[in-house]
Order: C-alpha cells, then sequence, then structure tokens
C-alpha cells in the first residue's frame, strides 16, 4: 500500500511539473527565486517519500510459489509478536540454502520492528562466532526475554520459526499422554524416523523431503508438532495418581475400559484446575468408570457412528468433514477438518452448576447415525437419528463437588473421534491445527503467535463431495460446453 502511494504520488509530480511553464517570471531575479523554491520542494518531497517507504518497507514477491519470501509459520509468529526477539544467524556464505536463509530472514527483519536480526559469516568473523559458543555452520541463536534458544546446523526457516516460539514461552508445559488403556501411545523416548520423498520441491525448499514414518494410529505427528512448540510429552499411567506437573492430559483412542479408582484419580486431578483431552473411537463402551466421570461434567456419548451425505472427504460418507465453526479460540483460524469414523456427543441441558460447554464442532444438517455394530450393507444405511451430530465440544469451570484450595477453572475437550489426531490424519487439511490448537487452549497458551502445524507428510488435496461434484461440473461440463458454444455463436456471426 505504502509503495503505490509512493508511486501515485512520484506520477502526480511529473505531471505537476510538465504543466510548469518554461518561463516562471518575466524578472530574472523572480524567476531565480521561484526556480530554487520549485526544486528544494521537490527534493523535500522526495525525501520525505523516501524516508517513508525506509520506515515502511514494503517486500514485494511475484516469484512463483513465494520463493523469495519466507515460509508462512515464520511470517505467522513474527506478525504475533509483542515482545522484541534477537535472532543471530551465524551461517556459511558458501552455502546456496545458507545464504538464502540469510536473505529471507533480512528481509523479514525490515518489515518487523520487533524483529531484530543480524547474519554473521563464520568464516569472515570467527571470534564473534566464539564468543557466542557457536562452533557449527548454520546455528540459530533466538534472544527473547532473556531465554535462549539454539538451532544448531539448520537451514530451515521453519525450524527456526518454531524455535522463535519455543523462546517466547516463558515455561515447559508438560503434555502427558495417558497410557494402559490399549492407546496407541510409545511408552518410551520417541524416535522419530524419517524417509526421503522425491517430488518437485525437493531442490527448491530446506526439509520438503522429511517424511515422517509411523503407525497409521500412532501420535508421533502429533507428538512431535507439540514437542516443536516446546512443550514435554511424556507418556503416564493414571495409577496411583496424576503427576501435578502435567498441564495438560491428553487421552486419545483408548480400547480397553478404565480400572476402577482411575477415573476418580482424573476428577481429583480436574477438581484442582487440571486439563483433560479425550478422543474416542466410535465403537469404544465408556463402561463405569469413563462414563461417569464425562457424565459428572454433562458429557455423554453413545457407541454409533455419524455418516453425513452432505459433507465428507471424498467418496467416503463416514469421513465427516466440518468447513464451519462456532466461534471458539479454538477453532479461530482454522480451516476444514476431517473426522473419519465419528461418534456423536450429547451436552446435558442444564449442565452442571458452574460449567460452561461450547461446540467446537458438528455435522451438517443432512447426517445420520448408525450403530457401530452394524456390518451388514442391508443394514447399514439405516438411519437412527438425522439432523447435526456435535463432533467435539469444550468445557470450562468448577469441578462438581471438588476441593479447589487455589479457585481454578479446569478444562475439558470431548472429541468423539480419536483418529483426527492420528499420523494417518493428522496432515489431513487441517486436523494437525485443530489437535494442537485443542492442547494450546488446555495450557492457556493461546496469547502467544500461532504457526501453521509443521506434519512431515506428503502434500495432498483433500476435498469433499461437494468440492469434487463442483469441480467436475466446471471443469469437465461447463468448460468444453463454454468452447462449443462459443464456436456455434462465432460460426453463426460469421455465416
Amino acid at each position: 500500500m505504502f509503495f503505490f502511494g509512493w508511486l501515485v504520488a512520484a506520477i502526480l509530480l511529473f505531471a505537476l511539473a510538465l504543466l510548469l511553464p518554461s518561463r516562471l517570471a518575466r524578472s530574472k531575479v523572480r524567476g531565480a527565486v521561484l526556480s530554487t523554491l520549485i526544486v528544494v520542494g521537490a527534493v523535500a518531497v522526495t525525501a520525505a517519500g523516501n524516508v517513508a517507504i525506509f520506515r515502511h518497507d514494503a517486500h514485494l514477491d511475484l516469484s512463483r510459489d513465494a520463493a523469495n519470501s519466507p515460509p508462512s509459520q515464520l511470517q505467522s509468529v513474527l506478525a504475533g509478536l509483542n515482545t522484541e526477539v534477537s535472532l543471530f544467524y551465524f551461517y556459511n556464505s558458501s552455502d546456496a540454502n545458507a545464504y538464502r536463509a540469510k536473505e529471507l530472514l533480512t528481509a523479514a527483519g525490515r518489515e518487523n520492528r520487533l524483529f531484530h536480526f543480524r547474519a554473521i559469516d563464520v568464516d569472515r568473523d570467527p571470534a564473534e562466532a566464539r564468543s557466542f559458543g557457536v562452533r557449527d555452520y548454520n546455528t540459530s541463536i533466538v534472544l527473547a526475554a532473556g531465554r535462549r534458544v539454539v538451532v544448531e546446523n539448520n537451514t530451515d526457516l521453519v525450524a527456526i520459526a518454531f524455535a522463535i516460539l519455543r523462546a517466547l514461552k516463558e515455561r515447559v508445559d508438560v503434555v502427558c499422554f495417558i497410557t494402559g488403556h490399549g492407546e496407541a501411545v510409545d511408552v518410551g523416548s520417541p524416535q522419530f524416523r524419517y524417509n526421503h520423498l522425491e517430488n518437485l520441491e525437493n531442490h527448491d525448499k530446506v526439509g520438503s523431503s522429511d517424511v515422517l514414518e509411523g503407525a497409521a494410529d500412532g501420535l508421533d505427528r502429533f507428538s512431535l508438532a507439540l514437542t516443536a512448540l516446546g512443550y514435554q510429552v511424556r507418556a503416564i499411567t493414571v495409577a496411583p495418581s496424576v503427576s501435578p506437573d502435567c498441564k495438560a492430559l491428553v487421552d486419545i483412542g483408548p480400547r480397553q475400559e478404565y480400572a476402577r479408582g482411575e477415573a476418580q484419580l482424573i476428577a481429583d486431578y480436574l477438581a484442582k484446575g487440571g486439563r483433560f483431552l479425550v478422543g474416542l473411537d466410535p465403537a469404544f463402551r465408556l463402561g463405569d468408570e469413563l462414563g461417569t466421570l464425562l457424565k459428572t461434567a454433562g458429557l455423554s456419548s453413545d457407541p454409533v457412528t455419524v455418516i453425513d451425505p452432505l459433507n465428507h472427504a471424498g467418496p467416503d460418507d463416514t469421513k465427516v468433514a466440518v468447513p464451519y465453526y462456532p466461534p471458539h479460540p479454538i477453532t479461530r483460524k482454522i480451516a476444514l477438518t476431517i473426522f473419519p469414523d465419528a461418534r456423536p456427543l450429547r451436552i446435558a441441558n442444564p449442565l452442571p452448576g458452574g460449567i460452561n460447554a461450547s461446540v467446537i464442532a458438528e455435522s451438517s444438517m443432512e447426517s445420520y447415525q448408525r450403530s457401530a455394530s452394524q456390518t451388514s450393507p442391508a443394514t447399514s444405511d439405516q438411519p437412527i437419528g438425522r439432523g447435526p451430530a456435535v463432533l467435539a465440544a469444550a468445557l470450562e469451570g468448577h469441578w462438581p463437588d471438588g476441593a479447589n484450595e487455589n479457585n481454578e477453572a479446569f478444562r475439558l475437550v470431548l472429541v468423539g473421534n480419536a483418529n483426527f489426531a492420528s499420523n494417518a490424519y493428522f496432515p489431513y487439511v487441517s486436523n494437525g491445527d485443530l489437535a494442537v490448537g485443542i492442547v494450546r487452549w488446555l495450557a492457556e497458551d493461546a496469547a502467544r503467535p500461532v504457526a501453521t502445524t509443521q506434519t512431515y507428510a506428503q502434500r495432498e488435496i483433500i476435498l469433499t463431495q461437494n468440492q469434487i461434484r463442483a469441480i467436475f461440473l466446471s471443469v469437465e461440463l461447463l468448460l468444453p460446453l463454454s468452447v462449443l458454444g462459443f464456436g456455434g455463436l462465432v460460426w453463426w456471426r460469421r455465416r
């Protein structure tokens, strides 16, 4: 906007100059004075315009795939800064990727006053590199509010963006994944495995070939995304007690009922202001323990599957697609999400006193439900109930009959689906952003900048049935018919 404003001003000045007469005055003295004033005025306007452009730098990138712009993750992080961040980049000038990263970071530093960037060539200034304790090429040091994060031997600006997020995090929150009920959680130290993928971006963008390998129902991508944001991920068992340093509990895909007393331990944790995320499989029966825990908060769910003929991914109407969301901090800036084999949730009306509930996602008006045990094709399409089904809900308030000395409010998110955060579906459209957004809301981490979650998966275009139909009609029918129509019109006028 500033650039085009400057361009309009320059054209206007040029047009006004053309209107000036060749002789300003008959008197030589008066003509000289007027000419001097015009020159001084033109110089002043030009200087003011250049100062305005310098103070409000604009970066225009007309290349394919925004090749000359920082990645979206870095741009979103810098746009959300509310405190000063300093980045020292020790690079190898002979490395093309490192030099490119330096140029993009320089452009990003000019556009944000809170982001202070300095590039240091290790070969030309080794003494300064030693003063920072840097020994490797392409090392980034991020400083924010007295905190320091180091990224070694990396030219990927996405990794640098997440390093800035970690530096902005005032404390390291622990996210505890519950195990012991058949959840697909690695109980040991996670060992992420990557594969090399050949695609058109491999030679243009750093890190584009990193594809994470893991079981389809695993939570490796979810765990890695949380680690990149600065959380500590830990696998725990509920018994004998829930660790008090768990900022949030996560139980995705339990397949076995809770043991006696486990639900009470979680209830005691929630009564003290705990945070809990639960993702349920369609055929899983809650049982007395987990069912009673959710019922205390005013939630329940039956083992049935939601079928959505209107909004679903591809031709499979069991993969419910949610393109629109009610207003909530979790769903802010969330696009399309996919819930494969989802089950509906029921929210009590009225809710227990002191608890507020918000719907996060629901199916369309055309959806209906069928029993998860129906396997016969003859009965699989017989609807149980029609209308929109609640797929995810967020609760906040004080736990009923709970002793809370600090008067802290609990937060609970129940999702009628466990696959949305699994390795197979985490990369789908905005599924990863939704899963991470839930944890950020539970941990009250929404004040920090938001960056698109890195999925380490091959890019895919996921379309709903309506989008597939619209593309088919426009490309396969309307486009050929329009060519025939215009051809016939031309023939008719020329005959």
